[in-house]
C-alpha cells in the first residue's frame, strides 16, 4: 500500500487522499518520458504529464523519491493517470485511483504543484471517480 505516500493526508470515505485545489497552470505540457529528453527547453514553464503508457511511469511509483528533484524542475505536474478501464475488474479500477491519488498527494507533500486528474467512464456507479478532487480547481482530464 506504500503507507508512506498518503503521509498526513485527509483520506475520503473510500480511503482515496483529499488533494488540494490548484489555481494555476503551464504553457504546455509534456510527457513523463520526453522531461528527460536534455534537448528540452523552456522546462520551467512546462508541466509534465503522465498520458502515457502506464510502463513507462511504473518506475515513478516504485521509487518515488527518486524523482522529486527531476519533477521540482518544471512548472507542475498534471496528475497520474494510471490507467482506469470499464474492461477491469472494479476493484482493479480503484486501485488503479488509488496509486494515482495517493503519488499525487505525495508529490504535493515535497513541494511539486499537482493538478488532480480525473479519469471519467461511461457508466453509472462511476461517482466513485471524483473522490478526492478539490472543489473550484483547474483539473486535467
Amino acid at each position: 500500500m506504500k503507507e508512506f505516500l498518503i503521509y498526513g493526508a485527509e483520506l475520503t470515505d473510500m480511503g482515496f487522499p483529499m488533494l488540494p485545489a490548484v489555481h494555476t497552470y503551464p504553457e504546455d505540457t509534456v510527457d513523463f518520458e520526453e522531461s528527460f529528453s536534455r534537448s528540452l527547453k523552456s522546462h520551467r514553464k512546462l508541466n509534465v504529464n503522465f498520458f502515457i503508457d502506464d510502463e513507462k511511469f511504473e518506475r515513478l511509483y516504485s521509487n518515488p523519491g527518486r524523482y522529486i528533484e527531476h519533477l521540482k524542475c518544471f512548472h507542475g505536474l498534471c496528475g497520474l493517470d494510471v490507467s482506469i478501464d470499464i474492461q477491469m475488474p472494479l476493484v482493479m479500477q480503484m486501485w488503479n485511483k488509488y496509486r494515482s491519488m495517493a503519488l499525487d498527494w505525495y508529490l504535493t507533500l515535497n513541494g511539486i504543484t499537482v493538478i488532480p486528474s480525473v479519469n471519467i467512464l461511461p457508466y453509472e456507479g462511476c461517482e466513485w471517480l471524483l473522490e478526492g478532487l478539490p472543489s473550484r480547481s483547474v483539473i486535467v482530464v
